[in-house]
């Protein structure tokens, strides 16, 4: 039996991974194993370095819930998601480029009315956004439903709270017949409360 070595992990790694059940899966994770190692290989990585690496993988998990998905985040800040997102759907140059859904996006929002105030109390200085839906000819695209939701004045999203049980500054708002859409929300500080794991 061979012993297991610098020069051969890679191979026997990659070689596990090739009997996967299925061929999408093998070819996810040979491709993965080799740039894994290349990278291990490349910054030299220590194994106090490969510890903290798994600490905060670790962290990230536990913070992640049914409301609260910090693996994505952690995607977010590596960029991978927005990669994945610009990979899977490309469009003309004309054209908005595709971009994640996120941060902390959370299905099932109610909908409301054209320039409703979707902050419903929230403590915050007001402020009014309008917009229009266009085809790439410049036509208006009616009924269009937009997805919408924002930090508070503090920069938490609705995900990030708790004891929050119920929408909090989001909404579906559905354009005109002239693709027109204008909703009220409020103005955060500009700051969004973003915590991956830990710094």
């Amino acid at each position: 039996m061979a012993f297991v070595t610098e020069d051969n992990l890679s191979d026997l790694a990659v070689k596990r991974w090739a009997t996967a059940h299925s061929p999408r899966l093998a070819e996810l994770m040979t491709a993965l194993v080799r740039h894994l190692h290349a990278y291990a290989r490349e910054v030299r990585l220590t194994e106090e370095e490969w510890a903290a690496a798994v600490e905060w993988l670790t962290a990230t998990g536990r913070i992640s819930d049914d409301k609260r998905q910090e693996f994505i985040l952690a995607s977010d800040v590596l960029g991978l998601s927005t990669l994945v997102v610009q990979l899977n759907h490309r469009f003309s140059a004309k054209a908005t480029p595709a971009t994640v859904l996120g941060p902390f996006h959370i299905d099932g929002s109610p909908t409301a009315g054209f320039g409703a105030d979707m902050s419903d109390g929230v403590p915050g200085t007001p402020v009014f956004i309008t917009g229009r839906v266009l085809d790439l000819d410049g036509t208006h695209l009616p009924d269009v439903v937009l997805d919408v939701w924002q930090a508070d004045a503090d920069g938490a999203y609705e995900a990030q709270l708790p004891e929050i049980d119920e929408a909090r500054l989001r909404a579906l708002y559905r354009t005109r017949a002239d693709g027109r859409a204008h909703r009220a929300g409020q103005r955060n500080r500009g700051e969004v409360r973003a915590r991956t794991g830990r710094r």
